[in-house]
């Protein structure tokens, strides 16, 4: 008598998916099918049809409802019992996780681009405070120091360091110009945390001091 197929078997092949790897997934898949060659087959397809359905959804498992996931499930069904042999089960299974390998790349790095948005946004909101840090934005964003440092500096093109800097220094040249402020006031206001090292900064980007900078482009203290 036929065994019953067990529903673990296929639970490699959906953890591969959801790493996103691809080929690995698809050997894995193979090996599976070889493995099913002994178990009752209306079991198998039970199982194989859960198993489409898993990788359908392999991104968004808790948006889809019962129903909808119930209908699916015998579209699957109905299909894998269509099929003729070995190679056109391969091919199915292959369709399935190349589509969800590609979904949930999609989707990671649409994640991945929202955050560092955020982020960004923050950064623009509080960057005034001499206290803002990247460990402050990565436990605001609950990631950690080092994957944020690089993941902003391959998508900004310069460092965290270089854009606080910036924006801090594009701000106190805007107090400059627009403020009776002394330069001691405008360096804490817009968030360095020193006057000499506001001033050493101000002048390599600028090529003056910051009192020259003012007198210079016609506003007195």
């Amino acid at each position: 008598m036929a065994r019953e197929f067990p529903r673990r078997l296929p639970a490699p092949v959906v953890e591969l998916v959801k790493r996103r790897k691809e080929e690995e997934a698809r050997k894995q898949m193979a090996e599976l099918l070889t493995e099913a060659g002994g178990y009752e087959i209306k079991s198998i397809f039970r199982a194989l049809a859960d198993l489409a359905v898993e990788l359908g959804q392999a991104d968004m498992p808790a948006a889809v409802s019962a129903h909808s996931r119930q209908e699916q499930y015998v579209d699957c069904y109905i299909k894998l019992t269509s099929l003729r042999n070995r190679q056109e089960l391969e091919e199915y299974f292959a369709g399935w996780i190349e589509a969800a390998c590609l979904e949930l790349r999609t989707s990671g790095e649409r994640s991945f681009r929202s955050t560092m948005l955020e982020a960004v946004q923050y950064i623009e909101e509080h960057y005034q405070e001499p206290g803002l840090s990247v460990e402050q934005i990565a436990n605001t964003f609950h990631i950690s120091n080092s994957y944020f440092s690089r993941m902003f500096n391959e998508v900004c093109g310069f460092s965290f360091p270089e854009y606080v800097n910036e924006l801090r220094l594009n701000c106190s040249a805007n107090f400059l110009l627009t403020t009776n402020l002394s330069v001691k006031e405008i360096a804490a206001r817009s968030g360095f945390s020193g006057v000499s090292y506001f001033g050493v900064q101000f002048k390599k980007k600028y090529g003056v001091s910051p009192s020259a900078y003012r007198t210079k482009m016609g506003k007195t203290s």
